[in-house]
């Protein structure tokens, strides 16, 4: 049986999480490891859309993150990360909907805006961003209950980068918002993210020239 090759670079949120599901589905695989400051000859012949992550087996080609991870959750169904029921499936649909087009932005606007007036707007909407996911979370042990889902997994990776956002803008996760944060610290003690982990002195300095730009 051909294997899997993920092309991927550790610095990447989207490599991240497709890497872990790989990681709690454990699917045999190759990762190939990129320098995006410094690409290799062939990257734009094997990654034609220029980006990672991409996963490859035979003559497949999946990219997009989150394309990537639902492909794994149809390849292999154990252990199940969506729901059977359509209804809850759709619901984890529009969670992860919602945070690739406004949690995972305000991320990013918060650590590139250089005015101080505007990171505080984006720090007011990230707070409150933080607050509906605490409020979805008390009471559960992951976003759908009780089971572990694509939900957490794609949405974690930006909280292992968190140092990011304390380093630069000195921007905490809310000591109050309990829930959020005993899920944080549930995530970061699972086996498959404590073997992709990487030190926060890591992000810190590969994230630079986002807060910091020449």
């Amino acid at each position: 049986m051909q294997t899997f090759k993920l092309y991927g670079a550790n610095v990447c949120p989207f490599v991240h999480r497709t890497r872990l599901v790989l990681a709690e589905k454990e699917i045999d695989h190759e990762y190939v490891a990129i320098d995006l400051r410094n690409k290799p000859d062939w990257y734009h012949e094997v990654l034609p859309h220029g980006k990672v992550p991409l996963l490859e087996r035979g003559s497949l080609r999946v990219w997009e993150s989150s394309i990537i991870c639902e492909y794994l959750e149809d390849f292999c169904s154990e252990p199940a990360l969506l729901p059977v029921d359509p209804g809850e499936r759709a619901g984890a649909r529009l969670w992860l909907d919602w945070a690739a087009n406004e949690f995972v932005p305000t991320f990013y606007k918060l650590l590139k805006e250089q005015g101080e007036s505007e990171q505080a707007e984006h720090a007011q909407v990230l707070r409150a961003q933080l607050e509906r996911m605490d409020g979805e979370l008390r009471g559960k042990t992951y976003f759908l209950g009780e089971s572990l889902s694509l939900v957490d997994l794609e949405i974690y990776p930006w909280f292992e980068r968190w140092p990011i956002l304390e380093h630069y803008r000195n921007f905490e996760v809310p000591a109050d918002l309990e829930a959020l944060s005993a899920w944080r610290q549930r995530m970061s003690k699972r086996p498959a993210t404590q073997k992709l982990e990487e030190p926060a002195s890591f992000y810190i300095e590969q994230y630079r020239h986002y807060a910091h730009p020449v």
